[in-house]
């Protein structure tokens, strides 16, 4: 063993790798013989006079296994050896650089020499750390001694592959930053190898065509054991089989196609090479059969051409048989033939054989038939052009006279079909008799052969038009021809009596072609024409004939005579109004009618029996079927006349009698009054009415005016007239006036009743009457009425109660204007007052109260969601009151706040009453203070519309206070309602 690595100094230590290779100069005939090479190895490195380094020398005997040993102890029988420098490791480890195959160099790094790879010709140091400091830095310039024959030795910077041994030589470095140089001292050893490769002889079975795989076997010489044999398909060299390539399992491979193969073996010295074999007798395609078009030769014979291809083995046997046969057939029997085609007797089915030297088998069916014609012929007219079977479409003409035509097709092939038209006929059969229109008519003749090749000739036939333009016969539907219809006339005669009014004409052409035009307007042969209106007197009619051709023509004229009409009768009378005595009809000549006292007026409709007659009624001409000009009725009886006169000047005389009634009316028109105003507004139809007036009204003026000026009135036992105002004087309380009305029929009557309440007490300081639509509470800004309206409804009757006697409040004595009302409300328990015994009813109300006074008369259902106000905590008094009245729509809240001690303006309270009675504006009353944008406006016009608020002197003064007495007061009279 060497000295170990002195601290400073860096010894490299190189040996020379002796590889086996396949030397370039033997060939794989050559004879097997061990050869002894001298190499070199490098025992140490030396950078300072005296300093070396151990290294560790490895080597290996067998190409499979590696050992270690020192300079002094080298083996001599190695087949390579190289060094491994123990502690100067680059970062990825020491490279080497060395050859497997004598083809190809690699380099790999490794970390221990165990890793140092076993299979390798020739191996050696190519990298390592140069620096003995603490850094890492690679050799530089290296230079390689090297022999490639095992005399000659070579010192290069690369290694051929096909060297026998290598050894590093030389290299550059930096260590304790000088640069050195290597130095080294030079120790021979022998290698022994044997050069020669192993020797591949392959053979092919079978050698010749066949349709099979084929055995490729190799039969392998060889001076040293076998270590690797492989294969693959293509032309590959040895360096391929490194890393691919098949391994074998015994000695051949079986291919199923034409390919070349390559073999290669490799012994345990490292010794391979490669042979090749192509296999080229493989043929699995079977022979291709095209058969040509059929052609019928000389003798009825049919000749087909037939090529049979093979592209590798070639066509062996050649053969034919008539009708569908199978391949074992053609092993005894067919026909053999030598040229491409076949000459055959007869149409039908034939089956062709081939088979090619591989012993590949063909079957191919040829089906011979025809679709063609070989004559066609017609037992009227001449083909054009002249029948020819490539010819597949003919004209032929023929005289309007011939209306039917047959055809005889003659068919090549007896085995086809022939349809004529769809129908079958027998070659050389006549076919059935095919019907001819005037003009063109297709006739098909479709040929099929057995193998459904289809044929179709085509033959037009064109029939003449027709000259024919005469009538066979000529019928009226009233009347008789005069003459008869024959052939030579063309003029006729006919009468009719005056009942007929039209007739038709029914003519027939000799021929169906034909058109026919009466009167202009085209008929059908043997169809009744229209109508033909018949005037009184003469009338032309004429038939025009038009023939097939569309030039030949003829023309009839009939002239038919109408006789006047005599008749001057009504098929019907009616009035506009009323009825008869008795029911009309055309025998009677006298009516009678009547009709109520409103009808001042009537017209009458007089229809003729006969359009033709006249007609006067009063007088005046009238026309048939339309209505008179309105005939004045008096009351009583009034006379009407219609005289008809015939179309022969005929007349005839109908009298209507026509009563009018006197008038049953004994109703008012209208009811005014100078003051109060009428509940309920007047109808003519209602009865009863109710007035209330101020105290200060004495007496009231009443203007009635009658629905019929005729009718007689008495208003309180006294006379009066219509339109006449009478002045009734008033007592305090209640005052009733009666207005009676007897209508001109002298039976019919009727009373209306009226009843004025005067006030005993001043009027309520308000002005406002009766319930209606009124505004948001909130002053600030108009808010948006609810989605809909709740349907409030009062818990009690609202018609006031028994008047209360004694005082409910000490600040509400009998005389107060509003005793009556507060105390039926007290008595309802709607208020309670305070409680010290007060209702304060000068007081203003505030919002807080009229809630919840609207809660305990009406019963309030939500129409929206509850909304919290910040002046309401729930521990408020009446937290549940104005949650109630919110959710109600009632009350919507000012900026989030309730404010439930303010007090309640005028128009807050117009809001409230409109929603809760959910009253709508229907008027068009308007306040001086009340513009259409006021946020109010529609409420306060909605009360205006239904008598709640008159208002003071034309304003309504919106934001004024409402007192407590007031407020009750204005529901006591909405309740009334």
């Amino acid at each position: 063993m060497q000295q170990p690595l002195k601290k400073g100094k860096l010894l490299l230590v190189t040996s020379v790798v002796i590889i086996l290779c396949s030397l370039g100069f033997l060939t794989n005939a050559a004879k097997a013989a061990e050869i002894t090479v001298n190499g070199e190895v490098i025992s140490y490195i030396q950078y300072l006079e005296g300093d070396s380094a151990g290294i560790l020398h490895i080597y290996s005997g067998d190409y499979l296994t590696k050992n270690f040993t020192d300079r002094d102890s080298l083996p001599t029988d190695a087949k390579w050896i190289t060094f491994f420098p123990i502690t100067l490791p680059l970062d990825n480890g020491i490279e080497y650089m060395f050859s497997r195959d004598g083809k190809s160099v690699e380099k790999q790094y490794v970390h221990n020499w165990t890793d140092i790879p076993s299979d390798v010709k020739w191996i050696t140091v190519s990298n390592f750390d140069g620096d003995i400091g603490s850094g890492k830095n690679p050799i530089t310039n290296q230079k390689y001694r090297y022999s490639v024959d095992g005399v000659n030795v070579v010192e290069s910077a690369t290694v051929p592959a096909n060297a026998l041994w290598a050894n590093l030589s030389y290299y550059e470095t930096i260590s304790n930053g000088t640069h050195k140089r290597l130095r080294y001292e030079k120790v021979n050893y022998t290698l022994k190898l044997n050069p020669t490769p192993p020797v591949i002889n392959l053979t092919k079975s079978p050698t010749g065509w066949t349709n099979g795989d084929v055995t490729v076997t190799a039969n392998i010489s060889s001076e040293s054991d076998l270590k690797i044999q492989k294969w693959d398909y293509g032309i590959q060299n040895e360096s391929y089989f490194n890393t691919a390539g098949n391994s074998l399992v015994g000695s051949s491979v079986s291919v199923d196609q034409n390919r070349t193969i390559t073999w290669y073996a490799r012994d345990i010295l490292l010794n391979s090479t490669v042979q090749t074999i192509t296999i080229d007798n493989i043929d699995k395609d079977a022979p291709i059969i095209t058969s040509g078009n059929m052609t019928i030769i000389t003798n009825q014979k049919l000749e087909v051409p037939i090529t049979i291809t093979d592209s590798k083995s070639g066509v062996k046997t050649k053969k034919w048989a008539f009708g569908n046969q199978n391949e074992s057939y053609f092993l005894t029997g067919g026909n053999t033939f030598t040229e491409n085609k076949i000459v055959v007797d007869n149409f039908g089915t034939y089956t062709l054989f081939a088979e090619d030297h591989a012993g590949n088998k063909s079957i191919s069916t040829v089906h011979l038939y025809s679709a063609d014609l070989e004559g066609l012929h017609l037992n009227e007219g001449t083909l054009s052009p002249q029948f020819s079977k490539e010819i597949l479409s003919y004209d032929v003409n023929v005289m309007n006279t011939v209306s039917t035509i047959t055809v005889i097709p003659n068919a090549i092939d007896s085995t086809a079909t022939v349809k004529v038209n769809g129908n079958l006929v027998s070659s050389g059969a006549t076919s059935a008799t095919i019907p001819l229109n005037v003009g063109s008519n297709t006739i098909l003749i479709e040929v099929t052969a057995l193998n459904s090749t289809k044929k179709t000739y085509q033959v037009k036939v064109t029939r003449a038009l027709s000259s024919n333009a005469n009538l066979i016969s000529l019928t009226l539907s009233s009347g008789i021809l005069s003459p008869e219809i024959s052939s030579g006339d063309s003029n006729y005669t006919a009468s009719v009596e005056n009942a007929i009014t039209s007739l038709t004409i029914t003519p027939t052409t000799a021929d169906a072609t034909a058109k026919i035009k009466v009167n202009g307007h085209a008929v059908n042969s043997g169809t009744a024409s229209n109508s033909i209106p018949l005037n009184v007197g003469v009338n032309t009619v004429t038939i025009e004939v038009t023939a097939e051709d569309d030039t030949t023509q003829r023309t009839y004229t009939i002239t038919i005579t109408r006789f006047p009409s005599s008749n001057a009768n009504l098929s019907d009378l009616t009035l506009s109004t009323g009825s008869y005595l008795p029911v009309f009809n055309g025998g009677d000549f006298t009516y009678t009618a009547s009709v109520e006292n409103a009808i001042t007026s009537l017209t009458v409709t007089p229809t003729a029996a006969d359009a033709t007659a006249k007609i006067k009624v009063n007088g005046h001409a009238v026309s048939s079927g339309t209505a008179s000009n309105p005939i004045p009725l008096n009351v009583g009886q009034n006379t009407v006349t219609i005289e008809v006169t015939a179309e022969d000047k005929t007349t005839q005389t109908y009298t209507v009698t026509v009563t009018r009634f006197p008038s049953s009316n004994a109703n008012l028109k209208s009811l005014t009054l100078n003051y109060g105003i009428l509940k309920p507004s007047f109808d003519s139809q209602r009865e009863k009415y109710s007035v209330n007036v101020d105290v200060n009204v004495n007496s009231i003026d009443l203007t009635p005016i009658l629905d019929d000026n005729d009718a007689t009135l008495m208003i309180n036992g006294l006379p009066s007239s219509s339109g006449k105002k009478m002045t009734v004087s008033l007592n305090f309380g209640a005052n009733t006036i009666i207005l009676e009305i007897t209508a001109p029929d002298g039976v019919t009557k009727k009373k209306y009743k009226v009843e004025i309440y005067r006030e005993q007490l001043p009027a309520p300081v308000d002005s406002l009457q009766i319930p209606g639509n009124s505004a948001p509470v909130e002053p600030a800004a108009p808010a948006p009425a609810p989605i809909e309206l709740p349907q409030l409804v009062p818990t009690d009757p609202k018609q006031p109660q028994e008047p209360i006697t004694d005082i409910i409040f000490s600040d509400v004595p009998v005389h107060h204007w509003a005793y009556t009302m507060i105390g039926d409300f007290a008595k309802r328990g709607y208020i309670t007052g305070y409680a010290d015994g007060t209702f304060k009813p000068n007081d203003p109300i505030s919002r807080q109260h009229v809630a919840l006074i609207f809660s305990r008369i009406f019963k309030l259902n939500p129409i929206q969601e509850a909304q919290t106000f910040k002046d309401i905590p729930l521990n408020h008094r009446y937290y549940e009151t104005i949650k109630l009245v919110q959710q109600a729509g009632l009350y919507q809240g000012i900026n989030g706040y309730f404010k439930p001690n303010e007090n309640m303006t005028r128009a807050q309270i117009a809001k409230v009453l409109a929603i809760a009675l959910n009253l709508s504006p229907t008027s068009t009353h308007t306040f001086k203070d009340i513009p259409s944008t006021h946020w109010a406006h529609d409420y306060i016009i909605a009360l205006a519309a239904n008598d709640i608020a008159l208002g003071d002197s034309g304003y309504f003064k919106p934001e004024s206070s409402v007192t407590r007495a007031q407020f009750v007061a204005f529901l006591y009279r909405a309740l009334q309602q």
